[in-house]
């Protein structure tokens, strides 16, 4: 395989997972701030929390021996699993930070790619739950409801993540996609 071949496939890798990433920051994002919504929160209050989350997206990605989820179980105590295995952070070494640098092959990049796809929702997640602890000091009664509701909303939407943005747009006032960074 030549260089340029290889470096076709990690491109439609990346392709594919920044795609994902942005569905699913959208679905998990967005379903949390519906949720808070109902909550009684308003506009002024979900703008604040989505300049936290993006503050924390910063924070995560100017040291990338400490991952969101390291991050949020130092600071909050709390352990996030991934949502469909129940796999811990810590078995996943790009997420424990014991991940070294070294050139793949293009099988063992679609692999980590695929595996970082499934995670991705979680992070999403704890980027918002960090965000309210810091500025709200949830803990993890509150979190896991919230974990509970922002699950049935995916669910009434059928984890669709247009639909999920549009709800939260009407009900909020705040497009996601347009106040955080992370999408551009």
């Amino acid at each position: 395989m030549t260089e340029k071949q290889k470096n076709q496939i990690e491109q439609r890798a990346i392709q594919r997972l920044n795609k994902t990433s942005r569905v699913e920051l959208i679905k998990n994002i967005g379903a949390a701030l519906i949720a808070l919504n109902e909550q009684g929160w308003g506009q002024i209050r979900i703008v604040n929390l989505l300049d936290e989350v993006q503050n924390v997206w910063n924070e995560t990605a100017r040291d990338e021996k400490r991952s969101l989820l390291m991050i949020m179980e130092e600071e909050t105590g709390i352990e996030l699993k991934e949502s469909e295995s129940g796999k811990s952070y810590h078995e996943v070494d790009y997420l424990s930070g014991r991940a070294t640098p070294r050139t793949m092959t293009p099988a063992e990049y679609f692999y980590m790619q695929a595996q970082q796809r499934r995670w991705l929702g979680t992070l999403a997640l704890a980027s918002v739950f960090l965000s309210l602890y810091r500025l709200h000091d949830w803990g993890g009664t509150r979190l896991q409801r919230l974990v509970d509701r922002v699950n049935e909303i995916k669910a009434e939407n059928k984890g669709n993540a247009t639909t999920i943005r549009r709800k939260c747009h009407d009900l909020t006032g705040v497009d996601i996609v347009q106040h955080l960074e992370i999408f551009n």
